[in-house]
């Protein structure tokens, strides 16, 4: 089995050096039908949201990623696909899913990088989410020294939304 699978992974492997991307996807599915089980898995999916994203199949490149994030959460690849999955949500105004996935993976870098925190932090505030926003801002690794005029303007802007949303409210 692990022999098996292993050659046919090569094989996929050969068809994305080429940039066959169809070809990639369709040995791709064929291995996850045979060997789903295989140590190789999650090197697989990361080929096929490789393949899909480079032939502009979001979506597909969407289930990808987010099966080898699920599926196989120990693998080297999980950081690099939360980084895909958030820039393909971004890319789709999916701004709050955009900076869920690019918060785990600077969880996962296991650094703090302020120039993220501050995209995550303007991700959440266009999403309008103020619940997710008061959690950003209690978070260390989004709201320091680094990002404290970020924090704080955000902090301050949804005090005044929250008082102009109060204020439409009251007749």
């Amino acid at each position: 089995y692990a022999i098996s699978a292993d050659a046919s992974y090569k094989l996929i492997e050969q068809k994305s050096h080429e940039k066959n991307y169809d070809d990639t996807i369709s040995g791709v599915e064929h291995f996850l039908k045979k060997y789903a089980k295989s140590d190789r898995l999650g090197d697989a999916l990361t080929l096929a949201g490789a393949a899909a994203m480079d032939s502009h199949q979001d979506q597909l490149a969407m289930k990808y990623f987010t099966r080898l994030i699920q599926d196989v959460p120990n693998s080297k690849s999980v950081k690099d696909a939360l980084n895909a999955r958030a820039h393909l949500a971004e890319s789709n105004y999916l701004l709050g899913d955009a900076a869920r996935d690019y918060r785990a993976y600077m969880k996962l870098q296991g650094k703090t990088d302020s120039s993220l925190a501050k995209k995550i932090l303007a991700l959440i505030w266009v999403d309008g989410d103020w619940t997710a926003m008061k959690a950003a801002l209690d978070a260390k690794e989004l709201c320091n020294d680094d990002t404290a005029e970020e924090c704080e303007r955000y902090a301050a802007l949804g005090t005044l939304a929250a008082g102009t949303a109060h204020e439409l409210a009251t007749p």
